[in-house]
């Protein structure tokens, strides 16, 4: 895969329904750019606002626009939420979130709502909440309330089974009060009942991992920080389409090296790590 065009840590990336991926924001140096990957390598895609890392970013994957939201982060602009549309791009909400919000984790769940989970409040770390948010173009509204407080965590959107259309949000692993209380717990937010579920735990702690659906309904963990492995890990998990009641799978396959702190998105025919 092609080299990305600098170095970039705390950025966020997507894959859309064609398998190109977009990534976005980042820190040292901070940034408000997003890339996408062509035939011809990273091109610039669009600028941001607002510079952001460790923040909120999702693709819309059941409506052609709003086509991304981005909100929260730790260089500028922090509470602030920004949608990204074809016509005319980047464009900042009037909604602000209820403060700085760092290391949260989001995904659209219809065609007009993003859930947002957790984070580190007014970005300082012991500062972890357990709150959720659902916000779209014109309304923000608090959620129901994680089980247990968490930051830098892991997100996806999947197939409550394999016949079923319905969706599940889950979310894995994290912080709860310092950046070494490291989580192992999963929980799982289903929009029908408006409640959160635990889900099956993950093998150990870790945070700063990268977390993706794959084409067939499962997820994918890559990377991460453990307590054993500060550096960052070359392992690749797997939880199955139609799991949420399975055990994660270790693949064989590993990392050319360690990540941490990284992102992840499916790119045509393979597995992108940022």
């Amino acid at each position: 895969m092609t080299d990305f065009p600098f170095f970039v840590t705390q950025s966020r990336a997507v894959s859309s329904p064609s398998g190109i991926p977009v990534i976005c924001g980042g820190a040292y140096p901070d940034t408000k750019l997003c890339y996408m990957l062509t035939q011809y390598g990273w091109e610039l895609h669009s600028a941001m606002n607002v510079k952001r890392s460790q923040f909120g970013f999702a693709y819309n994957s059941f409506s052609p626009d709003p086509v991304f939201v981005a909100l929260g982060g730790s260089v500028t602009g922090a509470d602030q939420i920004e949608f990204y549309h074809h016509q005319y791009g980047w464009k900042l909400s009037d909604l602000r979130l209820p403060s700085y919000i760092c290391y949260s984790c989001a995904r659209f769940i219809n065609a007009s709502t993003v859930i947002n989970s957790g984070g580190s409040k007014d970005c300082v770390v012991p500062q972890v909440d357990n709150n959720s948010y659902f916000i779209t173009p014109t309304s923000l509204v608090r959620g129901p309330s994680m089980k247990v407080k968490r930051a830098d965590h892991g997100c996806a959107l999947i197939k409550r089974n394999s016949t079923s259309s319905d969706n599940v949000y889950i979310i894995a692993g994290g912080y709860e009060s310092s950046l070494n209380q490291l989580l192992s717990s999963v929980e799982i937010y289903d929009p029908v009942s408006n409640q959160w579920s635990d889900g099956v735990p993950l093998p150990y702690p870790m945070r700063s991992f990268g977390m993706t659906e794959d084409r067939f309904g499962g997820v994918l963990i890559v990377g991460g920080y453990t307590i054993s492995n500060p550096d960052g890990v070359t392992t690749i998990w797997y939880l199955p389409h139609g799991g949420l009641d399975a055990s994660w799978i270790l693949l064989p396959q590993k990392l050319s090296y360690s990540h941490n702190a990284n992102t992840a998105s499916i790119v045509p025919r393979a597995l992108g790590i940022f």
